[in-house]
């Protein structure tokens, strides 16, 4: 009888509903696989480097391990990091969640991966966290979402706006809470790096360059219209890239 009335019932169904919808990968790799080639197009200040030695073939699961070699390398702290700022994983595993979103955002955005890592270590360190307009840095908890969302602050390593994602074809944080099927950390993660990726890469579709794109990615692309720039912000990013050579394909 019990089981007949949850049956029944419409928000059980909603509730399978969603973590099928869940629980589906959101552009999922295949391990084996070569990875895309490094887009080269875009070139401009500095980056790419037209001097790199030819690419060393490699697949996607050596890929994301490389990625996260080097994510390590950048920041020996980050997986405590990550789980002292709410993300839910077993004790190592961020780094390694990290360094799939990555891999699986560059691919299917269109992004040069040693780029969004390069990126990903100028936002925010590789750490996932909601930063306050006071950049405090106030964690990856529901709490946090749920302020971010409130106050349009930013989220995640590469530190994207709530209002970007629906921009960029992603559900909104907002719904990470709000879904009958709470989101897991690692979707979160993996929404939140590719809300990022694809933000860049309309930006480079608008100006032309990874650089222009990385100036209108962090002053806005209205104030880089009116001629704002972020320099340091973009050498940086252009310096470390160039130096994950490891990560060209």
């Amino acid at each position: 009888m019990a089981l007949a009335q949850l049956a029944r019932n419409p928000w059980v169904w909603l509730g399978a509903i969603g973590a099928l919808i869940l629980l589906r990968p959101r552009g999922g790799l295949e391990a084996n696989a070569k990875p895309a080639p490094t887009p080269r197009d875009g070139a401009g200040c500095g980056y790419p480097r037209s001097d790199l030695p030819p690419a060393v073939a490699k697949t996607n699961a050596e890929l994301i391990e490389r990625t996260w070699g080097i994510i390590l390398a950048d920041n020996g702290r980050v997986n405590d990091l990550a789980q002292s700022y709410g993300y839910e994983a077993p004790p190592g595993q961020y780094a390694r969640d990290l360094a799939a979103a990555l891999v699986g955002a560059a691919q299917s955005a269109g992004v040069p991966l040693d780029l969004l890592v390069a990126q990903s270590r100028r936002e925010s360190n590789h750490v996932p966290t909601v930063v306050t307009n006071t950049y405090l840095s106030i964690g990856w908890e529901d709490a946090a979402i749920r302020r971010a969302v409130a106050n349009n602050w930013a989220i995640g390593p590469l530190q994207v706006k709530p209002g970007v994602f629906p921009e960029v074809g992603l559900p909104s944080p907002s719904r990470w809470l709000g879904d009958p099927v709470r989101w897991s950390s690692q979707a979160r993660l993996r929404d939140a790096v590719l809300a990022g990726a694809r933000y860049l890469a309309k930006q480079k579709s608008r100006y032309g360059t990874w650089c222009a794109a990385l100036h209108a990615y962090t002053v806005g692309p209205t104030a880089y219209a009116n001629g704002a720039r972020a320099d340091g912000y973009v050498s940086q990013i252009i310096a470390w890239a160039n130096g994950y050579t490891e990560l060209r394909t």
